[in-house]
């Protein structure tokens, strides 16, 4: 009902995702008995681990569920090893570096522990770029500059972290880049606006 949505959402906005912990993480309690997820002790390494391999580039999507079977890592629902799509799932989701995300409400930085820090996730999501249809190969993406040339050189004008960024994708499958701060201080800001700014910032700068 109307009242359950009310409280998703608070819950969501205040940095805990609603439904089942992603793999590697469990259902635990807070001081005050508030249901949240925290990391599972057997899992959480063995998956941050994998994590580890598959930012080195040296595993195929296919070698890294069969290298995640050895690792004692299941798929918690059917109990069998980890099929390449859900690998695939895994290596995309935002959460093990610390973001929650809502069709709805759009996303924000969780409470929850990441499993993986910023240049991690980003480097995994460099290698699935070109993974080809059937799931078996990635490569490395060759580009003489990244996507968002100034990541980290603009710093947050509140706590001073260098600014991060990501694509989201609309509601409509298209895909819109974002810069933001990961302590979220301020709402995320377009690409294009942002380096608008930045070149507007340049000419006004003259040579001594």
């Amino acid at each position: 009902g109307k009242r359950a949505q009310e409280g998703m959402k608070s819950r969501f906005m205040s940095g805990w995702a609603n439904g089942k912990s992603p793999l590697g993480y469990k259902t635990g309690t807070d001081d005050r008995g508030k249901l949240i997820h925290i990391p599972d002790p057997v899992l959480f390494p063995k998956l941050q681990q994998a994590w580890q391999v598959m930012a080195t580039g040296t595993k195929t999507l296919r070698e890294m569920a069969t290298y995640m079977d050895q690792l004692g890592i299941i798929a918690s629902r059917n109990k069998k090893e980890i099929p390449v799509q859900t690998a695939n799932e895994i290596f995309r989701h935002k959460y093990y570096m610390g973001f929650i995300t809502s069709k709805k409400w759009g996303e924000r930085k969780g409470n929850h522990e990441p499993m993986v820090d910023e240049d991690t996730w980003f480097a995994v999501q460099k290698l699935l770029t070109n993974r080809d249809t059937k799931g078996g190969l990635y490569l490395k993406r060759l580009v003489s500059s990244e996507d968002f040339p100034i990541r980290r050189v603009v710093k947050c004008d509140v706590c001073g972290r260098g600014l991060t960024a990501a694509w989201s994708r609309g509601r409509h499958g298209k895909l819109y880049g974002y810069y933001f701060c990961t302590s979220r201080c301020k709402p995320s800001i377009p690409v294009k606006k942002m380096e608008d700014a930045v070149e507007e910032f340049l000419r006004g700068i003259s040579p001594t």
